[in-house]
């Protein structure tokens, strides 16, 4: 397949599955908030985030912050993420309402694999210019989070494009860009500091060059100053809230060392599974060149079985909290491993570094469904160009072929679950629309960041105690409100049975929302009349 092809390819597969998939719903609470904080940003201006229930809530007693995606800094609501995928979104958002949110993620990936294919040059393998665009694209997350409204495809071509321009040329001018590149990627994704830390020191590692090191720093830092300076005076934190919040995370020293094994080696709940599948993976490092046969031959056997453990799973969308190991996710990596020694040292020492400093600093705590390993999609692109110089050097296109199509089997079923959550919410939210009251209060904290494109057309209240239960019913009199509606859950209660009685005493309705292949997220909506037992 022509790079030409495969890229064309792709821009209709990205095309279709923005189109096909609902727009107004999405894949977990963090592309809710983000939404949120860009609905607040181009109805409002400003970066706070305009709290629809403050007209009952003055104090934020009831504010739906998700645990801690909406944060009170003093008076004010912000998102805990920074704003500048946000910025860079309201022209599209206006321009093209809800829809226009999928175009800048769609960019990205489409200027990612076009930037690496640039590299199969330099390392003379011409011959896999259709295998890097297309692995990239369908058997890596980068088509999933091409579909999905978050800023990893943005911020991962402008890493790649930085990654690129000094393997071409590393003179003053291309380290001065790279660190520019670098900075603008790290504003948009934190993993940009350990990004940068690794293309450095690996640098040095290839050619000793301290001076554009130097430079690649001094270009970082002088881009990232004035916004530092902003992150503490506004957040209190250089990082932003997001970054300290997971760096608060990530000092949870149990946390941090079982993070090593989840997002290298998890595949599966059960640890030992897991093993069992990276066994061939972390075989093919240390084994001799003449053993190559045999650990290709075992790692097509579990690479083919992760994908069918992973379809087969009863709970396909919980599942994939256990199924975010780099190595098990993306079994094309296998070709790499086995011809690591002969690698580019540059690309090599870039992913090692960004390996090991990422999982230093990421943790197991405060994670719930999440698709892939995307906390290494920094250096996915730099993973796919490897493996095909490692195709190049080991030949067997029989077993790398297998190996691509697990990778592809993988992020079909990522697809899948994608289109199932889409849906399971999208039911929800049809049936909120249709109980056509302005205010809907709940106790499960997902909600209101899940229905994202209600947050400005209904007003969401979060009771997180029994006494809120108590309050909001209250306030809501207080203001001359006659109808409300209540959702609950059945897995996802704040609220015991005594201060839910009341509420259910005022309903005249209820509607049970199924949500088929992830129940966990089933809801009731009680239509709740306040003149009832006055």
């Amino acid at each position: 397949m022509s790079k030409w092809l495969a890229l064309l390819l792709a821009a209709a597969a990205i095309l279709a599955g923005a189109a096909l998939f609902p727009p107004n719903v999405f894949w977990i609470t963090d592309e809710g908030t983000k939404f949120i904080q860009l609905q607040s940003l181009s109805r409002f201006g400003g970066i706070e985030v305009v709290y629809p229930g403050r007209t009952f809530d003055p104090a934020l007693r009831l504010l739906p912050d998700a645990g801690h995606h909406l944060i009170r800094l003093g008076p004010h609501v912000v998102s805990l993420f920074l704003p500048y995928f946000a910025l860079l979104n309201v022209i599209p958002f206006r321009l093209f309402g809800i829809r226009g949110i999928y175009l800048m993620p769609a960019a990205g990936a489409l200027i990612t694999p076009a930037v690496t294919m640039t590299t199969a040059r330099r390392l003379g393998i011409e011959d896999r210019y259709g295998f890097i665009p297309s692995t990239l694209l369908f058997g890596t997350p980068l088509f999933f989070y091409a579909i999905t409204y978050w800023e990893h495809t943005l911020a991962l071509a402008l890493s790649t494009t930085a990654i690129v321009v000094l393997m071409r040329s590393p003179v003053r001018g291309t380290g001065i860009a790279a660190g520019v590149l670098l900075a603008a990627s790290t504003l948009l994704r934190e993993e940009g500091y350990i990004l940068v830390i690794a293309v450095v020191l690996a640098l040095l590692v290839r050619d000793r060059n301290w001076r554009i090191a130097a430079l690649i720093l001094l270009a970082f830092a002088v881009t990232m100053t004035p916004f530092w300076l902003w992150h503490l005076h506004l957040f209190g934190s250089v990082l932003g809230l997001h970054g300290a919040v997971y760096a608060s995370y990530a000092s949870q020293s149990t946390a941090r060392v079982r993070a090593f094994f989840d997002y290298l080696l998890r595949f599966r709940a059960g640890t030992a599974l897991s093993l069992l599948l990276v066994a061939p993976q972390l075989a093919a490092i240390v084994m001799p060149r003449r053993w190559r046969q045999g650990v290709l031959v075992l790692a097509c056997l579990t690479a083919l079985a992760a994908p069918l453990l992973l379809a087969l799973d009863a709970d396909p969308i919980l599942a994939t909290a256990d199924a975010k190991g780099l190595l098990p996710a993306l079994p094309f990596i296998t070709l790499a491993l086995l011809a690591w020694r002969e690698a580019d040292r540059f690309l090599g020492s870039i992913c090692i570094l960004f390996i090991a400093g990422a999982c230093l600093n990421l943790s197991s705590a405060g994670t719930w469904i999440i698709w892939g390993p995307r906390h290494f999609l920094p250096i996915v692109p730099l993973l796919v160009v490897l493996a095909a110089d490692g195709w190049n050097r080991i030949g067997r296109p029989a077993v790398a072929a297998v190996l691509i199509a697990a990778s592809l089997f993988i992020q079909c079923i990522g697809i899948s679950d994608l289109a199932i959550k889409k849906r399971g919410s999208e039911r929800i939210l049809q049936a909120i629309v249709a109980e056509q009251t302005s205010v809907v209060v709940t106790d499960v904290f997902w909600l209101p960041q899940e229905m994202a494109s209600l947050f400005y057309g209904k007003t969401f209240l979060l009771a997180k105690s029994d006494a809120d239960a108590v309050w909001v019913v209250a306030a809501l009199r207080a203001r001359g409100i006659d109808r409300f509606t209540f959702v609950a859950a059945r897995h996802y209660r704040t609220l015991s049975n005594k201060a839910l009685a009341p509420i259910i005493a005022l309903s005249t309705r209820r509607t049970r929302v199924v949500t088929p292949g992830m129940e966990f997220m089933d809801v009731m909506l009680l239509s709740c009349d306040l003149r009832r037992g006055r």
